[in-house]
């Protein structure tokens, strides 16, 4: 995703990072997320998660469940132990 994203500097030297339609300046709800992939992804190119709301529509130990499995299933197919 690095290549779709764009470094900017305003007059403050602030740092605007842009990937497609959102701006890491921008305030960002979303809505329904599931397994927070789309979050997790604009955080990692803005460097940050302060501009970003996310929810769920699974319960909180739906997510979590979800979310230990694809962590296992990544650490699993990079061989890496994780017990």
């Amino acid at each position: 995703m690095r290549e779709l994203s764009e470094l900017n500097r305003d007059r403050d030297g602030d740092e605007e990072v842009w990937v497609k339609h959102y701006s890491s300046k921008h305030q960002i709800l979303l809505v329904g997320e599931g397994d927070f992939s789309f979050s997790c992804s604009l955080a990692t190119c803005f460097g940050s998660a302060s501009n970003i709301y996310a929810s769920s529509l699974d319960s909180y130990g739906n997510t979590w469940f979800t979310y230990i499995v694809r962590v296992i299933k990544v650490l699993i197919s990079l061989s890496l132990p994780f017990l």
